[in-house]
């Protein structure tokens, strides 16, 4: 039997453990589908969880081209901690940036990381665990806007990298020597997870050159995670969200609709948007004029469509199809 210390930690972040599209499900109600609830059974007026995994022994670390590790000194810190929550952290994760809690007890792993005596600390680490760059305090307290500027400062440096490569790689070409213009280019697209749109320049240029790269998971447009664009659609989905738990869900799916035109490649507005439709719209799929409808963001359109309002059901008994979905989800989640 596992130590109750070890039973509590992943409890505290079964549900961030979680994949993102499981996270909105995670409880079951409103708030895109939590209801409002934190992990710590509280409310909350976030929306950005982080999708933070526990590391145990014996278990394969997060995948991603880059792990941060977070290194807590206490159990009690996770629970009341800034960096649980971040739209930034949350984007950095859907970029091949893996999301890993250290257990405080692990103390290899804690050695490994070279942070003996200096919890709390987070630690972000290549492929093999090599630390590119840390930040620990000792026995202070673990500041969200520090862990995200660490980060984004090695995003930004690794990109600069690239964009030098990406210069390298058109002197080469504009000099004759296209082999190697194509070899850089390579190495470029290779980093596609971290740096989309580096990789899609590369992309493009070795399309010229007469080479194709595909990947069909690279998106075409990135997320931006500016210090005031992520100020302002917090706002919105917090009020969105505030919104959800009243049951008005008519200026709910306006505020979601909003943050997603704000940054149309963050995936949080339109999750939160497709979990609102699940619980609280439904379609009523015995009639023939809605069988075409597509994806969520044409539903919120139906209502300034009379003749199609029909096919939207708020929560009651003409909810059916809608309300049947949670009790199978829960049951998948919790086993019950």
């Amino acid at each position: 039997m596992r130590n109750p210390s070890v039973r509590t930690l992943a409890l505290i972040v079964l549900c961030l453990a979680a994949a993102p599209t499981v996270w909105a499900t995670c409880g079951g109600g409103g708030g895109g589908g939590v209801g409002g609830m934190s992990p710590m059974g509280g409310m909350t007026e976030q929306v950005y969880f982080v999708p933070w995994k526990v590391l145990n022994p014996g278990d394969a670390p997060a995948k991603g081209n880059l792990i941060l590790y977070w290194l807590p000194a206490t159990l009690q810190e996770i629970k009341k901690s800034e960096l649980l929550t971040s739209r930034q952290l949350s984007i950095f994760a859907t970029q091949c940036v893996g999301m890993q809690v250290v257990r405080p007890d692990d103390a290899a792993m804690i050695d490994k990381l070279g942070e003996t005596g200096k919890l709390p600390a987070v630690v972000l680490a290549d492929l093999e665990g090599k630390s590119v760059v840390k930040l620990d305090t000792g026995s202070g307290m673990l500041r969200l806007t520090a862990v995200e500027k660490m980060v984004r400062d090695e995003l930004g440096s690794r990109e600069g990298s690239l964009d030098q490569m990406l210069k390298d790689a058109n002197a080469k070409n504009n000099a004759g020597d296209k082999d190697a213009g194509i070899e850089i280019y390579k190495k470029v697209w290779e980093q596609r997870c971290l740096f989309p749109r580096k990789a899609r320049d590369a992309q493009k240029a070795l399309k010229k050159l007469g080479v194709i790269v595909q990947d069909a998971q690279l998106r075409t447009i990135d997320p931006i995670v500016s210090a005031a664009m992520n100020e302002r659609i917090e706002g919105v989905m917090h009020r969105g969200l505030m919104a959800e738990l009243d049951a008005d869900y008519v200026r709910a799916r306006s505020l979601y609709m909003e943050a997603s035109q704000l940054d149309p490649a963050d995936p949080v507005p339109l999750r939160y948007l497709g979990e609102l439709y699940r619980h609280h719209l439904a379609i009523d799929r015995d009639l023939s004029s809605c069988a075409d409808l597509p994806q969520p963001g044409r539903v919120l359109e139906l209502r300034a469509r009379p003749r199609e309002s029909r096919c939207l059901r708020s929560e009651g008994p003409g909810a059916r199809s809608g309300r049947r979905l949670q009790p199978d989800l829960r049951r998948d989640l919790h086993g019950r």
